[in-house]
């Protein structure tokens, strides 16, 4: 429910900035209105209207002027709504709701309309109706479901995560930001109204325009995120994932797949996944990598500018439009992304750059980050892991939300270089920080539970505890399954067992599946082995004798 207060909050913070732009139009057709309508009072068609005739006049002139002027009221309820939202005020659940039920019915006309006159709606027109429709009822309707309980938005603010010093942003550069934001908005619209005006008698109809307006917000992100692809792939990284709006591309066991998420909602328009092909820590590649989007934006603003001054004067109207404004709004994300911000917990490509030059702890939780996702795609090892980068996460505010998680990366590089001592400490670590703040974990996290507490602290017990809950939220995965349970029974002493699920373990391997992760799990089912051949150890000892096979020696620890 929260996850959906949140996506509710967004929409309306999305809906303020549409009637801001909405607001400044209507400036400028107001004064002509109101002429109209001095003139529609003054006609004779109403001097000569009596009765209902005369009061029918009047009302479809004031509900004329009522349309016209409800861009007003309407950004005033959908900024007051996100804003009591955010700051998790008492008075959220009053404007939410009131916000809720004002969206689900500007959608319902529309809809009556449409299925009154669905055989004479077709093309472009049909399908801005339903995109009206569906945006108004999928907003309104949930809103009015999620804050129709009296405490249902009490205290529900998002908590911004606390500012980390030397990320390179600041409360009044995010401020700024805001406000540059708006002013890019109504200059752009300004620019853009006065631009058309002058080669145009007439605008592009609203519905054609909406539709050209989501192409253009499209082509945008889709240039940024194709810079950054390009700049990682030069730079010498992997793509494993991309983001575009609703729609996630990720790359799982070799194969790519398509998830649809709301991740758009929360500010998160696009995104990229590039991990590092080795352990080597190129500062120079990343940094091309994340300005590689500013310079996508800048290069195709350019570009489609010039592109709309070779269209002639009257003719191709939508193609121009297009090419105008993806050009200035290419421009104005150049600008924006630059400026080093952050919103909630997202940062800008300016300030990902300064952390990198900088050296910032926050570069070190970027990469330490990164370098876990590549081992399931990349020979890169859980011994390669930057260990001084780690713990520099580890003894930061950086990493307290996620500090089980960093344990246990730690413990994973110790382990699989054969400090066995160190890594059981870690495990340890982990557990105590889970106990103290419980955070949400994903099945390899799980999974790391299992094997420390099983192999390097002999706790049977609390291993099988992980196990269960592996399996009861993630389900019984062979490869995972059977090596956790090598390793409990391994820390229970029944040595005929854990051979046995040690030999299933063996069966269900993928020899296609080359990757540091495959061979992590290789080298855990050696130390198993070794450890019931050479006699079960006291918890946190060290076995000599333990190295992993000569197969798996051909990386050097980083």
């Amino acid at each position: 429910m929260q996850a959906i207060r949140r996506l509710l909050q967004s929409a309306f913070g999305l809906l303020s900035l549409i009637y801001i732009t909405a607001t400044y139009s209507t400036f400028a057709h107001l004064q002509y209105f109101l002429a109209s309508l001095k003139f529609g009072l003054a006609s004779d068609v109403f001097q000569d209207a009596t009765g209902l005739r005369r009061l029918t006049i009047v009302l479809v002139l004031a509900l004329g002027m009522l349309i016209r002027c409800a861009p007003f009221p309407l950004l005033a309820l959908y900024s007051t709504a996100w804003w009591t939202l955010r700051k998790g005020k008492p008075s959220a659940r009053a404007w939410a709701l009131a916000a809720s039920i004002i969206t689900a019915l500007q959608g319902i006309p529309f809809l009556l309309l449409t299925i009154r006159y669905w055989s004479q709606i077709h093309g472009i027109l049909g399908s801005g109706l339903m995109v009206l429709i569906g945006a108004s009822l999928l907003v309104g309707i949930p809103g009015i479901i999620v804050f129709a309980p009296r405490n249902a938005a009490l205290h529900q603010a998002v908590k911004q995560p606390e500012r980390v010093k030397g990320d390179g942003t600041s409360r009044n550069m995010d401020r700024f930001a805001i406000l540059l934001q708006v002013a890019v908005i109504l200059v752009g619209g300004q620019l853009g109204w006065h631009w058309t005006s002058s080669r145009y008698d007439h605008r592009i109809p609203r519905t054609s325009g909406w539709l050209l307006l989501l192409a253009e917000i499209a082509a945008i992100v889709i240039l940024h995120e194709l810079g950054h692809i390009v700049a990682g792939l030069f730079s010498g990284m992997k793509l494993c994932g991309v983001l575009l709006g609703p729609l996630h591309f990720y790359q799982l066991n070799g194969k790519w797949k398509l998830r649809f998420e709301l991740h758009f909602l929360r500010g998160a328009a696009g995104g990229v996944g590039m991990i590092p092909r080795t352990p080597y820590r190129d500062r120079k590649g990343r940094i091309w990598f994340i300005a590689g989007g500013p310079i996508a934006s800048l290069l195709s603003g350019i570009v489609f500018l010039c592109l709309a001054t070779t269209i002639p004067v009257g003719q191709s109207p939508a193609l121009w439009d297009f090419y105008a404004w993806t050009g200035i709004l290419s421009l104005s994300a150049f600008v924006l992304n630059v400026i080093p911000v952050r919103s909630l917990a997202f940062y800008s490509d300016g300030a990902k750059i300064f952390q990198v030059l900088t050296r910032s702890v926050l570069d070190d939780y970027n990469w330490v980050l990164t370098f876990s996702n590549s081992l399931a795609v990349t020979p890169n090892r859980p011994r390669n892991y930057d260990l001084e980068a780690l713990r520099r996460v580890l003894d930061s505010p950086v990493g307290q939300p996620q500090r089980a998680v960093f344990c246990l990366m730690e413990s994973e590089c110790l382990l699989d270089r054969g400090l066995f001592t160190q890594s059981a400490e870690s495990v340890a670590r982990a557990q105590a920080a889970y106990e103290q703040k419980p955070e949400k974990l994903t099945a390899g996290t799980i999974s790391s539970f299992v094997y420390g507490h099983g192999i390097l602290r002999d706790d049977a017990a609390t291993a099988r505890i992980w196990a269960e809950r592996l399996t009861d939220e993630f389900g019984f995965d062979p490869e995972d399954g059977w090596l956790c349970s090598a390793a409990i029974a391994c820390a229970e002493g029944s040595r005929d067992e854990a051979e046995n699920l040690l030999n299933r373990f063996d069966g269900f391997q993928n020899a296609k599946r080359t990757c540091g992760l495959r061979d992590f799990n290789l080298y855990l089912s050696h130390v198993i082995r070794e450890k019931l051949a050479g006699g079960f150890y006291s918890p946190g000892s060290v076995l000599p004798s333990v190295a992993a096979p000569a197969e798996l020696q051909a990386q050097p620890a980083y």
